[in-house]
């Protein structure tokens, strides 16, 4: 506990360190149910701490629904993403509407995402919340969501509002884009700004026996496009973490699903670093995909034993 409070603490003092010319990104953020107050109101003090700009309907009362849904179309339109956080409940807020509140929003956030091409929707079904009984109705809502899951939308289970504040910035900072060069290399070794040592060393000691290229993640650059480039250029890919299990669990599904998924040509290792005891749990696995749980100092070595094991099966 005291480690993860401690993690939180140093995240909101790197995401208060706000770039003066980073974009301005402007949150919608959904009504939600009673259920999960408590976690909108953390959410909304992460938000707003990140520098972004929050905003959302408020109902009162028996609120109009007419009136309610007029402004909710109004801040919509200037807003960059909408964010929806999905309880247990299924609550009708709303005099004679046999639908929540919360999904009336999705509804909406669903319009405007039509209407303007680079708007996102973000949902946030906590995972602690995900375990606990669920209204039959709200069950409903959760499954038509998952089933309708377009470019452009992304729906989490991450365990604290810090780690979804940080995806959302990571992928709204849109304005900035890593502009490094592609080439050819064995290997492709990415990792999270916050595992920065640990990764380091490892690539460090690489060096010596692999061609290896490595790219740090941080929340202010882009490198959507050059990752995908730059594994078509690469034998070998790695997805290394220590500290950032959520942040990896989040990345390689989207990497793997945006380079091909199963027709993907560059295999990738998602390596957990032994020494955090949450990394063993289970990990994103898929065709191309190899999750792995090694402690810190074979890490190197397994990386150049599946390199070679690649080159002995392509020469074959």
């Amino acid at each position: 506990m005291f480690a993860k409070k401690k993690f939180n603490l140093l995240f909101l003092k790197i995401i208060e360190m706000n770039d003066e010319n980073a974009l301005k990104i402007s949150v919608f953020l959904s009504q939600s149910s009673v259920d999960v107050e408590s976690l909108k109101t953390d959410l909304e003090t992460v938000m707003s701490r990140a520098g972004l700009e929050v905003v959302s309907s408020q109902l009162v009362g028996d609120s109009d629904f007419r009136q309610y849904e007029n402004n909710t179309d109004a801040l919509l339109e200037n807003s960059s993403c909408s964010v929806h956080i999905l309880g247990g409940q299924y609550e009708k807020s709303l005099s004679g509407l046999p639908v929540s509140v919360s999904e009336i929003d999705f509804q909406k956030a669903l319009q405007q995402k039509d209407k303007t091409e680079d708007f996102h929707i973000f949902v946030w079904f906590p995972a602690e919340t995900s375990r606990k009984e669920i209204d039959p109705e709200q069950a409903n809502f959760i499954k038509k969501i998952r089933n309708s899951i377009l470019p452009n939308m992304i729906f989490s289970n991450h365990e604290s509002p810090v780690a979804f504040v940080e995806d959302l910035r990571s992928i709204m900072q849109v304005d900035k884009r890593h502009t490094e060069d592609v080439h050819q290399t064995d290997v492709f070794f990415i990792y999270h700004e916050l595992d920065e040592h640990a990764a380091e060393e490892i690539l460090r000691i690489s060096k010596d026996v692999m061609e290896i290229k490595g790219l740090k993640i941080t929340n202010e650059i882009n490198a959507e496009n050059y990752i995908i480039e730059q594994l078509q250029q690469s034998k070998l890919a790695v997805v290394y973490f220590e500290q950032m299990l959520n942040w990896a669990k989040n990345f390689v599904p989207q990497v793997w699903k945006r380079y091909g998924g199963a027709s993907a040509t560059t295999p990738i290792l998602m390596i957990a670093d032994e020494s955090i005891r949450a990394n063993h749990a289970q990990l994103f696995e898929a065709p191309n995909v190899i999750p792995l749980v090694l402690v810190h100092e074979i890490i190197p070595l397994e990386i150049k034993v599946r390199l070679d094991q690649l080159g002995n099966l392509l020469a074959s």
